[in-house]
């Protein structure tokens, strides 16, 4: 129920995807999945630490972990060739 609650917080406060993705079978633990796209990586970043802040201000969090992603400054290269036209 606590969880359900953060994850209708986050999703409307910050328009982030969560999910909680392990963990949910065991009692006052979970483990929850952010994702967050943007065209600029500084944005994309504090906005997840926005996310964790405010997160960290609801429940305790014992562990972290960050992956950023990135595909390049131009949408270029034969994957995107049927954007061009």
């Amino acid at each position: 129920m606590v969880m359900r609650k953060i994850k209708d917080l986050v999703r409307n406060k910050f328009n982030v995807s969560i999910s909680e993705v392990s963990e949910n079978d065991r009692w006052q633990r979970a483990v929850l999945g952010l994702t967050l796209v943007g065209s600029d990586r500084k944005f994309v970043e504090s906005s997840l630490d926005e996310v964790l802040k405010f997160i960290r201000g609801h429940v305790q969090v014992s562990n972290e972990e960050k992956e950023l992603q990135s595909f390049g400054d131009e949408l270029a290269g034969p994957d995107f060739k049927h954007w061009e036209e």
